[in-house]
């Protein structure tokens, strides 16, 4: 069953990006998250975070550093 959520319009872009990244529909990034959420507080394994950030991201994180 469908339901309606609403968001704002910088929570949508950055989840339309990982959708669109990941190649996943927005019901399964949304599981996802929420599960990852969850573990953390089980304090999940370093193993389990494999791949949560991209590393284009990364560069991203440093480059901003270094022109600050």
């Amino acid at each position: 069953m469908s339901k309606v959520i609403t968001i704002r319009d910088d929570v949508y872009n950055k989840l339309s990006k990982l959708k669109k990244r990941n190649n996943l529909s927005f019901s399964k990034l949304l599981g996802m998250l929420v599960d990852f959420y969850e573990g953390r507080k089980e304090n999940v394994g370093i193993k389990s975070l494999s791949g949560a950030i991209d590393k284009r991201d990364i560069v991203r994180q440093r480059l901003k550093r270094v022109l600050e």
